[in-house]
């Protein structure tokens, strides 16, 4: 996972083993000791994160709490979706495949330029509706350890089921799923967002449209450097309507999901 970070190429004096480099993520101390900043972009931070994306644990969970809120024979079920709202890359990617030349890392972190990513949780009760504050701050409460809290693994599915029916567990998932979605959606005002940063993409392209026209007429007198700024222009622009198409076509990314039993007894084996 962490293969392109290694210096195949550094030999070191006194080993053999593969080289890496000191990093840190303040300027200040880059700049002191002379080390690598630690930034997006990085090989090491990008590995880093294909890890985290391939490593599931975290991203699905299940949790039966016992609850002063709840009456002692009750149950409550509660679902919680982590969205990530974000640029829609088809347009950037059908770009960065057509000219092998380009880095499609690099234009996906221009996408985030573009559309900053945005981060937000949602519970929602089984009957889809969202809890009030102090529900959810009962549901946030960090995760203690048995008999408080006890993690739902695949072998006490069974021990959920002998005190809550789950026939209808994949349609109720798929269900809260979707209207999660929809009251993100509203919450944010999507439309309104995705019509102001289009907006201000399109206003910096005629900002930079205009510099780089200046630039070839500056040029004017060197037809081969005049030619490569306009080709250069002619690719900035591919990418800039790639990245207007991803903003129009943003998704929303499920990006971890979770079930709390809120109850009034332990879970018995």
């Amino acid at each position: 996972w962490f293969a392109s970070a290694l210096e195949r190429e550094t030999q070191h004096p006194n080993f053999n083993q593969l080289q890496t480099w000191a990093l840190t993520f303040s300027r200040e101390t880059a700049r002191s000791r002379k080390v690598g900043l630690g930034r997006i972009g990085n090989p090491i931070l990008d590995c880093l994160h294909r890890y985290l994306r391939w490593d599931d644990r975290g991203t699905c969970f299940a949790l039966w709490r016992v609850s002063p809120l709840v009456k002692p024979s009750e149950i409550r079920l509660f679902l919680r979706f982590d969205f990530v709202i974000e640029i829609g890359l088809k347009a950037v990617s059908a770009i960065a495949k057509a000219h092998p030349e380009l880095s499609e890392a690099a234009l996906h972190r221009r996408g985030d330029m573009a559309f900053p990513p945005i981060s937000r949780s949602l519970w929602l009760s089984e009957d889809l509706e969202e809890p009030d504050e102090l529900i959810r701050a009962e549901l946030d409460r960090p995760y203690q350890q048995s008999p408080t809290d006890t993690n739902i693994n695949q072998g006490r599915w069974p021990s959920v089921q002998s005190h809550y029916d789950l026939g209808n567990w994949p349609h109720l998932c798929r269900a809260a799923r979707a209207a999660a979605v929809d009251a993100v959606a509203r919450q944010l005002d999507l439309a309104q967002l995705t019509h102001e940063l289009a907006a201000r993409l399109e206003l910096d392209t005629i900002v930079v449209k205009e510099q780089s026209q200046s630039r070839i007429q500056a040029l004017s007198q060197s037809p081969r450097e005049a030619g490569l700024a306009q080709k250069e222009w002619g690719m900035e622009m591919k990418m800039r309507e790639a990245l207007l198409a991803g903003i129009h076509e943003h998704g929303i990314r499920l990006d971890a999901a979770g079930a709390v039993f809120l109850a009034g007894v332990p879970l018995s084996p």
